[in-house]
C-alpha cells in the first residue's frame, strides 16, 4: 500500500502544479468537516470537535477539477490537529463549465477521490500523522463559474487510514466555492 501512495501522490502532486498553470477556473474554498469514528470507536482525529477547511479548486476539463485544502481544528483545542487534502473530482450530470462559454448545468452531483494527510497533538510539541485515501458523494452543488459561486451540500465520504487499517465516515455539511477566474471556453 505504501509503494501505491508513493506512485500516486507525485502523479496528483504534478497534476494540480500543471492544472493551476492552465487551469480553467480557479475559486476559493470554505467548508466545514465532521469526522464519525471507525468500527473501534476511534477517530481520525484526536477527539470530537469542529473543523473548517480553506482552500483551492482548479478546473481542468469541464467535468474534472482537482483541489487542495487545509483543515485546522477550530474547537475545543484549537490547531492541535491539522489535516491536508487533496482531491480529483468530477461532475456527474453535465459540464461544470459551458463549451461555449455561456451558463452550464447549475444544479449537479460530485465524485472526488483523494489523499487526506494528517498531523495530530500539534500543540504539544511531538505530533503524530497519519495518512488516508478517501472518497467523497456531493449530491447537491449549486452553481458553477459562470455564476461566480458553487455551494456544496452535505457531502458525505468514506475515508481509509492504511496507517491503522480503519474505515470511518466523514460530512462536510456545507462548503462553498467562490470562483476567481471565470472557465475558458473549449472547442
Amino acid at each position: 500500500m505504501r509503494s501505491t501512495l508513493r506512485a500516486i501522490l507525485p502523479i496528483l502532486l504534478l497534476a494540480l502544479a500543471a492544472s493551476s498553470l492552465s487551469a480553467q477556473d480557479l475559486a476559493f474554498s470554505t467548508g466545514t468537516w465532521s469526522f464519525f469514528p471507525d468500527e473501534s470507536g476511534a477517530l481520525p482525529s484526536e477527539g470530537p470537535g469542529t473543523f473548517a477547511s480553506l482552500g483551492a479548486t482548479y478546473g481542468l476539463t469541464p467535468r474534472l477539477e482537482a483541489g487542495i485544502s487545509l483543515i485546522p481544528r477550530i474547537t475545543p483545542e484549537p490547531l492541535d490537529d491539522i489535516f491536508i487534502e487533496e482531491h480529483v473530482g468530477i461532475s456527474l450530470f453535465g459540464d461544470r463549465v459551458s463549451r461555449t462559454g455561456g451558463p452550464a448545468i447549475y444544479i449537479n452531483t460530485l465524485v472526488d477521490i483523494g489523499l487526506f494527510f494528517g498531523a495530530h497533538n500539534v500543540r504539544s510539541g511531538n505530533p503524530e500523522y497519519s495518512r488516508a485515501l478517501f472518497v467523497r458523494l456531493t449530491p447537491i452543488a449549486l452553481g458553477n463559474p459562470y455564476y461566480g459561486r458553487r455551494d456544496r451540500i452535505i457531502s458525505i465520504g468514506l475515508l481509509y487510514d492504511y496507517d491503522r487499517s480503519s474505515a470511518s465516515f466523514f460530512l462536510n455539511l456545507i462548503a462553498a466555492d467562490f470562483f476567481l477566474a471565470k472557465g475558458a471556453k473549449f472547442h
